[in-house]
């Protein structure tokens, strides 16, 4: 496919890939030692790294990833503070426009997110906008940068319980 080879030449290469136990799908690359830290999946939920697989390695199913409704979600190890110089940034290196919400653990609304037991605090800050029909997210939290983006459909879709789609993201992300 012109993804996969894309990413060969680009010297990803597959971590993992596989169907989620949803039935969705998901590939995931790590990034070669070129650009520790790196690492870039194609998926149908960008909003987090814990969409277990049913199998894990190489598989078959790279001939089928130009098919499938993908989202992207890339994070980057990056000592950035969570701020909002941080999120303007990462939207100018991402080509993304369009912001919407913006939280942090002080204005996130937590009715409908279980908080773990024992964290009083969290510093990070999360972003989320719109663009030519496609949503995206930028979460920034421990020196890690978290870009996800997929169609609006699916952040609207996910975001009903939350209030806006940067809570969303970062309670997927986070709690």
């Amino acid at each position: 496919s012109d993804i996969s080879a894309y990413m060969a030449w680009k010297k990803f290469s597959v971590g993992g890939s596989g169907y989620d136990q949803a039935g969705g799908w998901e590939q995931y690359w790590a990034y070669s030692d070129e650009a520790p830290g790196l690492y870039v999946w194609f998926t149908p939920h960008p909003f987090s790294a814990d969409a277990s697989l049913v199998h894990e390695g190489e598989s078959d199913i790279m001939k089928d990833i130009d098919k499938a409704p993908l989202g992207v979600r890339m994070t980057l190890g990056s000592g950035e503070a969570p701020t909002q110089e941080t999120i303007d940034a990462y939207m100018k290196k991402c080509g993304l426009s369009g912001q919407k919400s913006l939280v942090t653990y002080d204005t996130m609304d937590f009715k409908n997110v279980k908080k773990p037991k024992g964290v009083k605090k969290m510093e990070f800050i999360c972003a989320s906008g719109a663009q030519s029909g496609y949503g995206w997210h930028i979460l920034v939290v421990d020196g890690t940068v978290v870009v996800g983006a997929a169609s609006e459909q699916i952040y609207e879709t996910s975001a009903q319980n939350y209030g806006n789609w940067a809570s969303m993201a970062a309670a997927a992300e986070l709690f």
